[in-house]
């Protein structure tokens, strides 16, 4: 049953308007006034690491900053996950999957 309801909840995710509520509900407000919703745009969440392995994060949206240039965004990663029991890695597996979006990134 886990599973279902992970992919519920991300399947819901899939919604930029989701992720726009998401924001406002949750992000401080200050920084969501600086955001312009408009560009919400969801990124690959799929990386391919040095040794040629796949790993897949579980959403990873964009948005740009209000008067901003091309490169001033946020990258909102949501990890979403359900788990049937504990994983004692869940922080470094959190880590890594932010390691390889910055590391993306600077490519």
């Amino acid at each position: 049953m886990p599973e279902l309801h992970d992919a519920a909840l991300k399947r819901l995710c899939d919604f930029p308007l989701m992720v726009m509520h998401a924001l406002l509900g949750f992000a401080p407000k200050a920084l969501a006034a600086r955001l312009d919703l408009s560009t919400l745009k969801e990124m690959s969440a799929e990386y391919v690491g040095r040794d040629l392995r796949r790993s897949r994060g579980d959403k990873v949206w964009r948005a740009r900053f209000r008067g901003g240039g091309p490169g001033d965004c946020l990258y909102l990663a949501l990890m979403l996950e359900f788990q049937s029991a504990v994983d004692r890695y869940m922080a470094a597996r959190g880590a890594a999957y932010t390691g390889q979006i910055y590391q993306r990134l600077s490519v």
